[in-house]
């Protein structure tokens, strides 16, 4: 049906977003209705819900408005024209909303710009594969070359491409396109989408990320779900966008995984507390079990030589990072264990099954 009720339904099933986002967009869409004096879950003419994208988007005249809770009445607007488009048998393509392109930059080989390659509100040219993009458009800037690698800018199109000198060479010319850079996020703490989360949100599709020329459009669906993370991510950490994406993914949530790694972590506070012990067997999970459900160490594991010949000092260790697994435990731990290295004890030291006793005696940190 295309009504509210279906349209929760679409953004549940089809966009899979969390009931937080889902009501944020329906709050989304009755901010639109009051300001444009109609109930926009009435219209359904595709060409009407194009021109409202536009005017509700990032660089549209209503674009205040649209930036609405975090940006959440844009992209709420634009999932309801999706999902009208899919309920009518057509498709929101270019011939009835604005397309999404990604520009790249590689600051190893164009260092000029901001810390984002380009700085928010500044109108700059930008190196333009395809002369498609128009005004209006959006685009996201991607960073490669040099880690952070991801997304670091959005913005939109003030001017269809044109012919200018070369960059590189000025006796060459190549083709540029305008635009205009809204919000910028140069790095993980500001929340750039990182390419690990990029390679994730375009698994279906096979989008390549990494694409060496600039100006590649992004199809839909992506186009829309990549909006919708950049503005669901803003104000958040990298790393918590990844773990709010993956609990709310049906594949990476790994519903299978969690009770073990509960069930791990919580006998560990169980020894910290002083209501258990560290018998062999729990000894012999915290460190020699290839997969231990805190998570795989393999092939990265101990030896059965280097286990057996240790299980006193790896006995000491596990209750001493129980105890405490601060940043000065960690680094004394690493020490101890070259100890154990020069005088024979073990072959090498283990680094990843170290991170991973860390990792289970303080899971909140």
């Amino acid at each position: 049906m295309l009504d509210r009720d279906g349209y929760r339904n679409y953004l549940f099933r089809q966009q899979v977003l969390t009931e937080n986002t889902v009501n944020s967009y329906c709050t989304g869409i009755a901010q639109i209705s009051q300001h444009c004096g109609e109930d926009v879950f009435a219209i359904i003419d595709l060409q009407r819900l194009a021109q409202m994208v536009r005017d509700y988007g990032i660089g549209g005249v209503h674009a205040n408005l649209g930036g609405y809770g975090n940006g959440s009445s844009r992209n709420a607007l634009r999932h309801w024209m999706e999902f009208v488009a899919a309920s009518l048998g057509g498709k929101a393509g270019a011939d009835v909303a604005t397309s999404t392109w990604l520009l790249t930059w590689n600051p190893e080989h164009f260092k000029d710009g901001g810390d984002a390659g380009v700085t928010a509100g500044k109108v700059t040219r930008w190196t333009c594969h395809s002369k498609q993009p128009q005004p209006g458009d959006s685009v996201f800037l991607i960073r490669l070359g040099i880690e952070p690698r991801g997304i670091v800018a959005t913005g939109v199109v003030t001017r269809s491409s044109f012919e200018g000198t070369d960059w590189r060479d000025p006796t060459k010319t190549r083709n540029y396109i305008e635009i205009n850079p809204i919000e910028t996020r140069p790095d993980c703490a500001s929340g750039l989408l990182s390419m690990l989360l990029l390679e994730q949100l375009g698994r279906e599709s096979a989008f390549k990320w990494s694409a060496q020329s600039s100006g590649i459009g992004i199809p839909e669906p992506l186009a829309s779900t990549l909006h919708t993370q950049w503005e669901n991510g803003r104000g958040q950490h990298s790393l918590r966008q990844y773990v709010e994406w993956s609990k709310a993914d049906p594949k990476e949530r790994r519903d299978d995984w969690l009770p073990e790694y509960r069930s791990c972590v919580n006998a560990i506070e169980q020894v910290r507390q002083g209501a258990k012990v560290l018998d062999d067997a729990m000894l012999e999970w915290v460190w020699r079990i290839g997969s231990n459900g805190v998570c795989t160490v393999s092939p990265g594991f101990l030896s059965s030589t280097d286990y057996e010949r240790n299980t006193d000092f790896l006995r000491q260790l596990a209750l001493d990072i129980f105890a405490d697994a601060g940043e000065q435990r960690y680094n004394e731990s690493f020490r101890r264990w070259d100890d154990a290295q020069r005088q024979g004890l073990s072959r090498q030291c283990y680094t990843a099954v170290i991170h991973r006793v860390f990792a289970a005696a303080a899971p909140d940190r």
